[in-house]
């Protein structure tokens, strides 16, 4: 893998900011991601516990969100790495997820919505009964969709549009919330953050514990919610 000298730049100075910040974590490496040729993935060792885990991805989301809107250049903190031992994690990703891409169609706002609510809905009956895990899974799924939605209304979402979780996080955060302002800034880092926890539910050999599946669904519903808000109150004008 070969870097250009403003990704090196970046994620040098996005490492020392995190290791500052929280010096109980360490950079081990960076990979590619085998979810998306665009988008590289920096492996930390873990913290201690599920709440400093949260603390980290709740900053990391943040800067990332900053470098991709600034820059272009798409990296996911993954402070994952246990005693700092790596090439397992990557081999696992590579071996079990695919790049989303979705036909080459256009496919309604409101057929996107129903997705996003049928997967909330299925995440609400996974936490329900203990599966955080799923429920983890499930939430990423509903918000991805539901911002797809929220583009494909706005005519942001080409019919020949290939999408995957770059694509989605560089257009909803910088069109629909930097631009056009339709959705909160908080919102910038919901994404990120749902991802983030996703990862660990289907990667990582710990689990999702019942306070982040907790707080990933209560952002979630704020999140799906308001899509569906803004659409229904467009649709009455």
């Amino acid at each position: 893998m070969r870097l250009n000298h403003k990704q090196e730049e970046l994620i040098a100075q996005l490492v020392k900011e995190i290791e500052e910040k929280f010096p109980d974590i360490k950079f081990v490496e960076t990979v590619p991601s085998p979810e998306s040729v665009n988008t590289l993935w920096l492996h930390f060792t873990q913290p201690d516990d599920d709440e400093r885990f949260m603390k980290i991805a709740e900053y990391a989301s943040e800067r990332t969100m900053d470098i991709l809107l600034d820059y272009g250049y798409h990296f996911v903190v993954l402070p994952v790495v246990a005693n700092g031992k790596s090439g397992s994690l990557a081999n696992q990703f590579a071996d079990s997820s695919r790049s989303i891409q979705w036909e080459e169609r256009f496919m309604s706002y409101q057929s996107w919505l129903d997705k996003a609510n049928e997967n909330l809905a299925a995440a609400q009956l996974c936490f329900d009964n203990g599966y955080f895990n799923a429920c983890a899974n499930r939430l990423y799924y509903a918000m991805f969709q539901a911002g797809i939605a929220a583009l494909v209304k706005h005519g942001l979402l080409r019919p020949d549009a290939q999408v995957g979780h770059d694509w989605l996080q560089t257009n909803f955060s910088g069109q629909l919330i930097k631009h056009r302002k339709i959705f909160p800034a908080k919102f910038r880092s919901y994404l990120f953050e749902a991802l983030l926890v996703r990862s660990t539910a289907d990667y990582r050999m710990a689990s999702v514990s019942r306070d982040t599946a907790s707080r990933q669904l209560k952002k979630a519903k704020e999140f799906i919610n308001a899509i569906n808000l803004e659409a229904s109150h467009a649709t009455q004008l």
